[in-house]
């Protein structure tokens, strides 16, 4: 099974939860399986067993199983084996491989992740795997994305959507959405944005996605904080938080957390905010979330920051732009230059805050620079576009086929019609040919009659 990331607005998360007692039996059968195993292909399908049930509680395991993976794939690949073999290794290969892009984007290293990704993507269209191909693409989309590169996100966001609407996989459609629907908030344009959530959630809540739900709830409240409606944003946020508790997903909690804290903030109860904040971080340490870590930092600094506490406010902003700057987040970088700059200018340190002003300016642009709104918009065009020339086309087919029907039928109409005629004529000759076979018949007769009468007269 391929894993994917699916992006809630600023804060990817994880579900981190306890084995249940029927994964801990399945462990220990897999084991089992794999002491006792003679093929190498045994031994890979446990281990993807395995890596599918610890992935999301044992980070450190699952780094290591899927090197495992790749290792021994890489090993039998250079043997001389069957087709089925080849394929085998080679798709088991795939998985692994994308799963290790994964754990890099986990840890912000997002050149190597991509590099992951398309090695992986490589072998799923040399196999044609599409339901693969549309998660390596959503993933390439995610790893450009997160490093504010919209243009080459959009462009793998839309082919995953094609794939997933091909396949008429509602869960894909309804991650792609969400993620198509971030960039466009990100840009500001708050009525694309909350199209493709409203449309995300749509479809999560037809097939009771609870998780997604939740994460949909969660960015429609980030676009009505952009737009100042507090309390709609309130509402959508604590809807998001009762269903991530509930699922014991802690990154999700702590997420919203922090959402709910820059409402507050909004509103200006800091003693709320900091509260909020507080238990966000605390959770987000706790978990190792170093995206989330360096969010909820800028969002103290920025509370500091409107306190007037400009030295609490330079120590958290510092702190949360050198992590964001470890990982390359643009929209951290962004924002934690802007505090930074901010704090330094009120406290005179006028060479470091031109120093955060360039970078906050230079990052910014870059995020909404026209070529990537450019890029976005026309991808939309062009997915719209095509999607409807597809449509197009399949009412075209189906005319021809109407088109092709009506004239078979006038067709057999007239075979039908041209048979009848011939049966009618061949009918007719019949009924002649019977009569004139009876004329022939009489005259044969009458002829007879006629000289058996002169003979008789002779004989008298």
């Amino acid at each position: 099974m391929k894993r994917i990331i699916i992006i809630f607005l600023l804060f990817p998360f994880v579900v981190l939860s306890q084995l249940t007692t029927e994964q801990e039996s399945k462990l220990k059968d897999l084991k089992l399986i794999i002491a006792n195993a003679h093929h190498d292909s045994i031994i890979v399908d446990a281990w993807m067993q395995w890596d599918d049930i610890i992935y999301l509680t044992n980070p450190n395991l699952d780094l290591i199983l899927n090197q495992n993976i790749d290792s021994l794939c890489t090993i039998n690949l250079q043997k001389k084996l069957d087709e089925k073999s080849v394929k085998f290794f080679s798709t088991s290969k795939a998985f692994a491989l994308n799963n290790l892009g994964l754990i890099q984007y986990d840890k912000g290293n997002y050149s190597k992740a991509i590099l992951y990704h398309l090695e992986s993507l490589d072998i799923d269209i040399a196999y044609g795997n599409q339901k693969g191909l549309a998660n390596s693409y959503m993933n390439l989309g995610n790893n450009y994305y997160i490093q504010g590169h919209y243009s080459d996100a959009i462009d793998y966001y839309t082919k995953a959507l094609k794939i997933h609407e091909k396949l008429a996989n509602k869960t894909g459609m309804a991650n792609t959405l969400m993620n198509i629907g971030n960039i466009y908030h990100l840009q500001k344009n708050y009525g694309q944005s909350i199209n493709y959530y409203n449309k995300s959630l749509q479809l999560r809540e037809d097939i009771n996605d609870t998780l997604g739900m939740a994460g949909s709830f969660n960015n429609i409240g980030g676009v009505y904080v952009d737009q100042e409606d507090y309390a709609t944003a309130n509402e959508y946020y604590i809807k998001c938080l009762n269903l991530r508790k509930s699922l014991g997903d802690k990154q999700g909690t702590a997420s919203v957390l922090g959402n709910i804290g820059s409402v507050h903030k909004a509103q200006g109860s800091f003693k709320l905010a900091m509260e909020n904040y507080s238990e966000s971080l605390k959770i987000k340490e706790e978990i190792g979330d170093k995206l989330g870590i360096a969010a909820t930092l800028k969002s103290i600094a920025g509370l500091f920051l409107d306190k007037g506490d400009f030295a609490k406010a330079l120590e958290y902003s510092s702190k949360s732009l050198k992590i964001a700057r470890e990982i390359g987040v643009a929209v951290e970088i962004r924002d934690a230059s802007q505090t930074f700059y901010q704090s330094s200018k009120a406290t005179g340190d006028y060479r470091k805050a031109l120093e955060m002003y360039e970078l906050y300016v230079a990052t910014r642009d870059s995020m909404e620079s026209e070529e990537n709104q450019k890029a976005v918009i026309h991808q939309e065009y062009k997915y719209q576009y095509e999607k409807q020339a597809a449509a197009d086309s399949v009412k075209a087919a189906e005319a021809d086929k109407v088109k092709d029907a009506e004239i078979a039928a006038q067709k057999a109409q007239a075979e039908k019609s041209q048979m009848e005629a011939d049966q009618q004529n061949q009918q007719q000759k019949i009924l002649y040919g019977g009569i004139a076979l009876l004329v022939l018949f009489g005259f044969f007769m009458w002829d007879r009659f006629r000289k058996s009468q002169k003979q008789n007269k002779i004989i008298e």
